[in-house]
């Protein structure tokens, strides 16, 4: 039997939260954990004007996208344990600090231009070769790309304010571009 295909709709979000559709606007967290939600879709968060976290963990998730009607406030966004091949849909979310994308199948770090304020940024056990497109993360302080494909290490410049790097599981040979 095929599993039903599932949205974040306000009825999810009510009983995920406790909080009646008409009041969620004052919603600050959304936090789903092994439920079947494959698409975010904007019709449900719309009214999380006051969004600051969303957690889906283990859910199926297919893509990022809908998260525009929450840009202005959300702060943070955990999507672990999805279906996840692309980092896409974050173009206007100026005040995320942390992305915590792990265990996915994400190939490429990009996509990253609309989260100028990330601090942290958790792309372990995905399936990276390289480490690229970071330049519009100066803020970010912790980086981990442990348990990935990664064999280089490079396009680290731009991090001033890096002060975690995680590695690990990589089949990285030499060390020396980390100066």
């Amino acid at each position: 039997m095929a599993s039903k295909v599932e949205t974040l709709t306000s009825t999810l979000i009510a009983e995920t939260t406790g909080v009646p559709a008409e009041e969620h606007e004052a919603v600050e967290d959304i936090e789903i954990i092994f439920s079947t939600v494959h698409d975010i879709g904007a019709d449900g968060i719309s009214r999380c004007k006051g969004l600051r976290g969303l957690t889906l963990i283990d859910t199926g998730l297919r893509r990022i996208r809908g998260l525009d009607a929450v840009g202005t406030s959300l702060e943070r966004l955990c999507l672990s344990d999805q279906n996840l091949t692309k980092i896409e849909g974050l173009h206007h979310l100026p005040h995320l600090r942390e992305l915590l994308l792990h265990q996915n199948a994400i190939a490429k770090i990009e996509g990253l231009d609309g989260c100028p304020r990330l601090r942290r940024l958790w792309l372990f056990a995905n399936r990276l070769t390289r480490v690229e497109n970071l330049h519009a993360c100066g803020d970010l302080a912790e980086l981990w790309l442990q348990e990935n494909r990664i064999s280089r290490v490079g396009g680290l410049d731009a991090l001033v304010h890096l002060q975690s790097l995680a590695l690990a599981g990589n089949r990285i040979a030499d060390y020396k571009d980390l100066q």
